[in-house]
Parts: structure tokens; C-alpha cells; sequence
């Protein structure tokens, strides 16, 4: 494989295991970025573009055989047990890295695993969505954020590692606990399914025409409920998972709706004046 961008490929053999719009992504970009001599893909179910990848296995056990990197993107329901086969099966000083959004979990199953790989975890935030909906030419994992999850027990060298890989591929990476990962993303991904959810449901409840709703229906409104469209199924796994986080993010936003209603029960104009200014002036920092 040709190789512009690097003297020497950061791997040899980049094994992704997982039919996915995400090992597609990752697949397009690691070959673009040329930051493998071969990029191989399998999957325990389905499987992904030929086209995109080097060679593929119908085993996931040969897919691995070489590699000196594995990324797991199976679904959150069954990666904890791909995670762990592929730990048992991987040869000495491979590393190990996945695409998960629940860490405490993944990082729970991976120590249960006696293993001579070196275990990573990764988060692209939001990759599948924007592969999914990526155009022809578009690169998805460019400018995209990944989190990148260590413990006590983690291997710096290979977290750094991951890192540049990742940045190769042009996305943006930061380093977080598992435990703050999960509290973050319940916050900035699982909440607000969970608040589209809400809103939809509280239309729903409404008893309102249907049709007088889709006469009513607003950009604001559908751009608001968009989130509860997005592959249900799975957000039941990834709540069950984060389970304390994502109910502490509920409990807290209710208690904040329980003081925006007392303001406006008590006519309290000024006070909630200053602050939905304040709650502005945050959003505009975070731009």
C-alpha cells in the first residue's frame, strides 16, 4: 500500500472486526491515511464493503492472525464477548481497542480476560451517525471527536499510541477515566435521546390531531425530536448499560425543569430572565 503520509506505517496489519457503517469509515480512512501495510475486516455477523478494506475474512479468528492492531465495532449487546474472544486469541503485544459507547461495562469484561494483549478503549463519538449519513467522497472520521478510555492498568505507551492513530485518520482525541467518560456521554449523547423521547411522548399524550401536529410540525420542533429516530433498539442496550449515570442525568434535569416551573408559578420574571441569559452565555462559550 502506498503510504504518503508516513516514512513507515504506524502497523502492520489493522484487523477490524464488525459489520458496521463504523469499521467502513474507520477502514476508508485508515487506507487513505496510509497508516497500515494491510487493512483486513471480518464480522461474527454481516459484512462490510469488500471494496474498502484489503482483504476480507469470514473468520473473525484469521482476520486477527498478524495483526498488530484489533478494533472491535460490533454492536454494544454483543462486544463485551467479541472483546473478550479477541483478548483470548490475539497474539503478544497486539493492541486491542474498541468503539463503544459504555466503558465501565467494556472495561469490566476485558479484566475478566487473562491475555497478552494490550487492551485500549476508544469511543468515536458519534461516528456511526455521520458515516451513515456521509455523502460520496465524505470522510466521516475526519474532525470527529474520540475519547480514549485508560485505568491504573492501562498501557500509556499504546494509549498514545491509539491517539496518533486516530489523529492520523484526522480526528481529534482526548484522554478520560471510564467512569468520567460514561458521566459525560450520559449527558451529551444518552440525555438528550431520553429528552427527544420526552417531548415526543409529551405530544403524544397530548391527545392532539395527528394532522393538526404535522400542520404545527416546526424545523425547531423536528430538529429537537430528530434524536429519538436514531436506531432505538440500541439506545435500550446503552442505557441498561450506563444505567447509574443516565439515571442521575434524568433525576438532575428534573429537579432543573422543578425550578424553571416554581419561577414561572411564582412570577419570578427576572429571575428566570437571568438564567436562561446565563444558560446562553455557556452555550456560546462551548461554539
Amino acid at each position: 500500500m502506498n503510504n504518503p503520509q508516513h516514512a513507515q506505517p504506524m502497523f502492520r496489519r489493522i484487523a477490524l472486526i464488525g459489520a458496521s457503517a463504523t469499521s467502513e469509515a474507520i477502514a476508508s480512512a485508515a487506507r487513505r491515511a496510509g497508516v497500515a501495510n494491510q487493512v483486513v475486516a471480518s464480522s461474527w455477523v454481516g459484512q462490510i464493503d469488500f471494496l474498502l478494506v484489503d482483504e476480507y475474512c469470514d473468520d473473525p479468528a484469521k482476520a486477527i492472525v498478524g495483526a498488530d492492531l484489533i478494533i472491535v465495532t460490533d454492536t454494544t449487546e454483543a462486544l463485551c464477548g467479541q472483546l473478550q474472544e479477541v483478548l483470548m486469541a490475539a497474539e503478544p503485544g497486539t493492541i486491542v481497542t474498541d468503539a463503544g459507547p459504555s466503558k465501565r461495562t467494556i472495561f469490566a469484561a476485558v479484566e475478566k480476560v487473562k491475555t497478552r494483549a494490550t487492551f485500549v478503549g476508544s469511543h468515536p463519538l458519534g461516528l456511526r451517525l455521520r458515516a451513515e449519513g456521509a455523502s460520496e467522497g465524505e470522510d466521516p472520521v475526519a474532525e470527529s471527536s474520540i475519547y480514549i478510555t485508560l485505568n491504573n492498568q492501562t498501557d500509556l505507551a499504546a494509549a498514545a499510541r491509539i491517539a496518533r492513530f486516530w489523529e492520523c485518520l484526522g480526528a481529534r482525541t482526548v484522554f478520560l477515566h471510564p467512569s468520567r467518560h460514561d458521566e459525560l456521554i450520559a449527558m451529551l449523547s444518552h440525555l438528550p435521546r431520553l429528552f427527544a423521547a420526552a417531548q415526543m411522548e409529551l405530544l403524544h399524550r397530548s391527545g392532539e390531531d395527528t394532522n393538526l401536529l404535522k400542520f404545527l410540525w416546526s424545523f425547531v420542533l423536528q430538529d429537537a425530536t430528530r434524536p429519538v429516530m436514531n436506531q432505538p433498539a440500541d439506545w435500550v442496550g446503552i442505557c441498561h448499560e450506563n444505567p447509574d449515570e443516565v439515571c442521575n442525568g434524568l433525576r438532575r434535569a428534573a429537579d432543573i425543569l422543578t425550578e424553571f416551573a416554581a419561577m414561572i408559578e411564582s412570577g419570578e420574571q427576572q429571575a428566570l430572565r437571568d438564567k436562561l441569559t446565563a444558560l446562553a452565555d455557556i452555550r456560546k462559550r462551548l461554539e
